[in-house]
């Protein structure tokens, strides 16, 4: 049934997590089992790495332009409560 729904064929079960790949794999952890799909030859693991520093610089950026305004007494003083409690 999971290899349908999935769509992941191969599928193989395994008893230990020692035996499944611990390289170039996502994991997810269930209430009961542990699933874990092997990437290695179906993504680019540099591009992908590179999408994601740079959507953690975007939101550090972010975070930095918030803090500077919420720094700045002038702009507290006339945002929403709401905005500056948030």
């Amino acid at each position: 049934m999971i290899e349908t729904l999935a769509r992941a064929r191969p599928l193989h079960m395994v008893a230990a997590r020692a035996e499944a790949p611990d390289e170039q794999v996502v994991t997810q952890v269930l209430d009961r089992a542990e699933v874990v799909l092997p990437l290695g030859g179906l993504v680019d693991l540099a591009r992908e790495r590179a999408r994601l520093d740079k959507q953690i610089a975007e939101a550090e950026g972010h975070e930095a332009r918030i803090e500077a305004k919420l720094a700045n007494p002038g702009f507290t003083v006339k945002a929403p409560s709401a905005f500056v409690a948030r």
